[in-house]
């Protein structure tokens, strides 16, 4: 029974982590949308910090497995 609850617990952590992920990758990505609006020449330097922000959610993903 104790088990179950392990079970629950990492999926709970695990799920929450990748729910704050997701939420700081969605405020990285409409940064760099709206950087572009107003420059489009930072195109390529503003799609940095969402990338950075994705593979940091990969990592953590990669290393539970």
């Amino acid at each position: 029974m104790r088990l179950y609850f392990a079970i629950f617990g990492i999926g709970l952590a695990c799920g929450l982590a990748f729910m704050v992920s997701a939420i700081f990758h969605g405020k990285a990505c409409s940064s760099a949308i709206l950087a572009v609006s107003k420059k489009p020449s930072v195109f390529g330097m503003s799609f940095a910090a969402p990338g950075i922000v994705e593979s940091f959610a990969l990592f953590a993903q990669s290393a539970e497995s």
